[in-house]
C-alpha cells in the first residue's frame, strides 16, 4: 500500500487497537456522543454525567479573556470582584439551537386547550380574592332590643297592610333566632323593619336609634345590608328568581316610596317585575306542588304589585314599571286570596269558631282595585300597548254582580264616559257595603274612634282592623275622585269646544250631565268628611305615606277659586262641601303628615 506524501499514520504500533486507546482515557472525559445510546442512558440514570461549565463569564467572554480565580473565592472571578458585578461563570449554560419540534407542538396544544393570556410570557393568575364582606348581622342595622321593638310594631300596625309572612312560622323563627343563622330570614327581617320605620316615621325618635336622622336613612341601610347579604351568600341571586327575593324586593321598594325616595323605590320595583314574570305567579300552574301557606303568600305578593301598577297608571302617563303579568293568561279567580287566617292555613285553628280574619281587609282592598281594572285604559290611556292592564271581563268573573246603577239613558248617551264612571262607583260602593263588621265604619252616626276611648287590650285587638278600614275607605274615595276629575275635565273641554262653534249654544241635556257630575263630587266630599271623622290619627298614620298622598290628592280637587265656572252647580259645591273637606283634611294632615310636622 502506497502512503500519500505528508500523511502520518495515527497508529505506529501494531499492538494498539482502537478499544485499547479508549481505555487509556478517563471515563469522565469520554464524549457521550460516540457512546451507544443505551450506555448513555445508563450513565445518566446513575448520576455519572456532569454539566459542562462555562469557560468564561459574560464579562470576560466579551473581552475574550479567561476567568481567573483567587484561592479563597471560587464563586466569582477576579475581574467581576474588582468591578463589583455579578459573575456568571457558575450559571448553567443556555440550550443551543432551535427547540425540539415535539416540544414546540406540545406547547402549542397546551396553549389551545387553555385560555389565552394577554402576554406570551404571562404566568397563569391566581383566583380572584373573595369579596371584602364579612359576617353580617342585625347589629349592623339596629341594636337587638330596638330590632325586636320594630318587629312588634310591624306585627301590630303594619302587617294587615302587607300580609306577606305566615305569622306562626315567622314567630317561631324569630323565637329561635334564625336571623343569626338563616340569611334569607335575616333579609326578610331587615325588609320588614324598613317598611315599618317608613310607615311610622314618628316612632323613629322613640326607638332611641343613634346614627339615623330620618326614616330614609334607615331604609337605605336596610337596602345595603340586603344587597351585601345576597353578595356574600348567594352570588348568583340576580339571575336566579325566587319568591324569597321577590318578597324582600317589594317590601324594600314600598319602604323607599314611603320614605320619599321615589327613584330608589322604582328601581327596586323594576327588579321585582321581571322576577314575578319569571316565576309566572299569574298562572295557576305555577302553584302546583306548593302547600296552602306558600300558595297564599305568593298570591298576596302578586296583588301588591298589581296595586302599585294601578297607582302608576293613574299618576304617570308612561308607567315607570312594566307589567308583572300577562292579561290574557292571568287566572284572576284563582289568584284571589282566601279569607283564612294564618292559623287556619296551617290547621291550628278551627274553621267553625273563627271570627273575621285580618286578611279579609286585604282581600277587600284587592277587590276595590279590581273594580276599576276594566276602565283604567279608558280613563288613563297609556302611550304604550304593553301597559294595557285588562283583557276585558275581569270584574264580571271576580266581583259580585250589581244591579242597574242609572235609568237615565239619555244622559249616558250624551256622555258615554259617565256610564263607565257610574259603573266603577257602583262596584266600589258594593265592595264597601259588603265589608264585615270589624272593617265597616258608621259613617251616618259620626262616631269617632279614639285610642283613649278603649282599654289598651281592646285597642290592641281592634287597631289592625281600624287601620285597614282607613285604607279601604280612603282607597274607594281616591279611585272615585281621580276618575271623576277625568270626567269633569273632558266634559268641560267638550263644552268649551261646542261653545266656540256656536255663540248661543245651550242644550238642556248638557246641564243635566253637569249637575250629575257635580252631585257625584258632592257625595265624594261628604264621604271624605265622614271617614276622617270616624277614624283616629293612629289608624290613618299606620298606612304610611300612601294615606297622606291619597288625602292630599283628594283634598286638592276641592281647591276651586270663586267664579272659576259659570256652572251654578259649581258654586254650590264650592260653598258647602269643599270648605268642609278642606278644613277636615287640613286638620288630619297636620296630625299625621310627618313632613309637615318635621318642618
Amino acid at each position: 500500500m502506497t502512503l500519500l506524501t505528508g500523511f502520518t499514520p495515527l497508529f505506529v504500533s501494531s499492538s494498539l487497537t482502537p478499544f485499547s486507546i479508549i481505555d487509556q482515557f478517563p471515563t469522565e472525559s469520554i464524549d457521550q456522543s460516540i457512546m451507544p445510546r443505551k450506555e448513555v442512558l445508563e450513565r445518566r440514570a446513575a448520576g455519572k454525567t456532569r454539566k459542562i461549565a462555562r469557560r468564561a463569564c459574560d464579562v470576560c467572554r466579551s473581552r475574550r479573556i479567561q476567568c481567573l480565580f483567587s484561592a479563597d473565592s471560587s464563586a466569582a472571578c477576579l475581574r467581576c470582584l474588582r468591578h463589583d458585578v455579578p459573575c456568571t461563570f457558575l450559571t448553567s449554560r443556555k440550550p443551543r439551537g432551535p427547540p425540539s419540534r415535539h416540544i414546540a407542538e406540545a406547547k402549542q396544544r397546551a396553549a389551545l386547550s387553555s385560555p389565552p393570556l394577554s402576554h406570551p410570557d404571562q404566568q397563569p393568575l391566581p383566583l380572584p380574592l373573595p369579596l371584602p364582606i364579612g359576617p353580617i348581622g342585625i347589629a349592623h342595622f339596629l341594636p337587638e332590643p330596638v330590632f325586636l321593638t320594630v318587629i312588634d310594631d310591624f306585627l301590630f300596625r303594619v302587617y294587615p297592610l302587607v300580609p306577606f309572612i305566615h305569622l306562626p312560622r315567622f314567630k317561631a323563627q324569630l323565637a329561635s333566632r334564625d336571623f343569626e343563622t338563616d340569611p334569607a330570614f335575616f333579609r326578610l327581617c331587615v325588609a320588614l323593619c324598613a317598611i315599618t320605620v317608613a310607615s311610622l316615621p314618628r316612632n323613629l325618635s322613640s326607638y332611641g336609634i343613634v346614627g339615623y336622622h330620618d326614616a330614609a336613612q334607615v331604609v337605605e341601610r336596610a337596602s345595603h345590608l340586603i344587597t351585601c347579604s345576597y353578595m356574600a351568600t348567594s352570588p348568583s341571586w340576580q339571575d336566579q328568581p325566587s319568591f324569597e327575593r321577590l318578597r324582600v324586593t317589594i317590601l324594600t321598594a314600598v319602604a323607599f316610596l314611603y320614605a320619599g325616595r321615589n327613584h330608589a323605590g322604582y328601581v327596586w320595583f323594576n327588579e321585582a317585575v321581571p322576577c314575578c314574570r319569571d316565576l309566572e305567579l299569574y298562572k295557576r300552574d305555577a302553584y302546583k306542588g306548593l302547600d296552602i301557606v306558600d300558595t297564599e303568600l305568593r298570591k298576596r305578593v302578586f296583588w301588591l304589585l298589581f296595586i302599585a301598577q294601578v297607582h302608576s297608571r293613574v299618576n304617570d302617563l308612561i308607567p315607570p314599571c312594566g307589567l308583572h303579568f300577562c292579561p290574557r293568561q292571568t287566572d284572576w279567580e284563582f289568584l284571589l286570596p282566601k279569607e283564612l287566617s294564618d292559623e287556619e292555613l296551617c290547621g291550628e285553628s278551627a274553621h267553625s269558631a273563627r271570627g273575621t280574619p285580618l286578611i279579609s281587609g286585604y282581600v277587600a282592598l284587592v277587590k276595590l282595585y279590581l273594580s276599576v281594572l276594566d276602565h283604567l285604559d279608558e280613563f288613563f290611556p297609556s302611550t304604550s300597548a304593553p301597559h294595557i292592564l285588562s283583557h276585558g271581563g275581569v270584574v264580571a268573573r271576580v266581583l259580585p254582580r250589581v244591579e242597574s246603577y242609572s235609568n237615565q239613558v239619555q244622559i249616558l248617551s250624551a256622555f258615554p264616559m259617565l256610564d263607565s264612571l257610574l259603573q266603577v262607583i257602583q262596584r266600589l260602593n258594593t265592595v264597601v257595603d259588603q265589608l264585615p263588621e270589624p272593617l265597616s265604619l258608621p259613617l251616618g252616626g259620626r262616631e269617632v274612634r279614639r285610642s283613649d276611648d278603649h282599654p289598651a287590650a281592646v285597642f290592641q285587638q281592634n287597631h289592625p282592623f281600624h287601620s285597614m278600614s282607613a285604607n279601604l275607605y280612603m282607597t274607594a274615595i281616591y279611585l272615585q275622585s281621580v276618575m271623576l276629575e277625568v270626567c269633569l275635565d273632558r266634559w268641560q273641554n267638550r263644552s268649551r269646544e261646542l261653545a266656540r262653534e256656536g255663540e248661543g249654544y245651550y242644550v238642556p241635556i248638557d246641564e243635566a250631565v253637569s249637575a250629575h257630575l257635580w252631585s257625584i263630587k258632592a257625595s265624594i266630599g261628604e264621604m271624605l268628611v265622614g271617614v276622617l271623622t270616624c277614624l283616629s290619627g293612629p289608624d290613618l298614620e299606620s298606612n304610611g305615606q300612601s294615606m297622606i298622598v291619597k288625602l292630599r290628592q283628594v283634598a286638592s280637587t276641592f281647591l276651586y277659586p270663586d267664579g272659576n265656572s259659570k256652572d251654578p252647580n259649581f258654586n254650590f259645591i264650592n260653598s258647602f262641601v269643599s270648605r268642609q273637606c278642606l278644613d277636615k283634611a287640613l286638620s288630619v294632615l297636620i296630625e299625621i303628615d310627618y313632613l309637615v310636622a318635621k318642618n
